[in-house]
C-alpha cells in the first residue's frame, strides 16, 4: 500500500509520512523493517517521517538528511515528564524548522534544509 501511495505522489514536492510504531530498533518497542528503509530511499520528496507509540521519546533520529520525528507525550501518566506536541514549519526557502511545544514554550528546536 505504501509503495503505491508513494509512487502515485512521486511528483509532489513534499511528502510527510506518519507511522504509529518506529520502523527501526531505536527504542524498545521499535521494529526492524529494512524493506521500509529501502522503499523510502527511492523517494527524495519525503521530507520527514513521524512516529507515535513511544510515549517516552521526544527526539529526532536522522538518516542522512531525512528526520524521523518523535512526538513527545500528549496525555496519560507515563512517558516524558512534560506534556506537549511537535510543530513542523516548512518554509518557502526549503528550510524545515521543528520543535516541541510544552505546551507554551519551544523545546529542542531543529532546523534543516531539504
Amino acid at each position: 500500500w505504501l509503495e503505491a501511495q508513494l509512487e502515485a505522489n512521486k511528483k509532489r514536492k513534499n511528502i510527510f509520512l506518519f507511522l504509529h510504531i518506529p520502523q527501526a530498533k531505536w527504542t524498545k518497542n521499535g521494529i526492524e523493517t529494512p524493506a521500509f528503509f529501502e522503499l523510502i530511499k527511492k523517494y527524495s520528496n519525503i521530507r520527514a517521517v513521524f512516529h507515535g507509540h513511544e510515549h517516552d521519546q521526544d527526539g529526532v533520529q536522522m538518516i542522512g538528511k531525512l528526520p524521523f520525528l518523535f512526538d513527545s507525550h500528549i496525555g496519560g501518566s507515563w512517558g516524558t515528564p512534560h506534556k506537549g506536541f511537535r510543530v513542523v514549519e516548512l518554509l518557502n526557502s526549503g528550510t524545515v524548522i521543528t520543535y516541541l511545544m510544552d505546551p507554551t514554550f519551544k523545546k529542542n528546536e531543529l532546523t534543516y534544509s531539504i
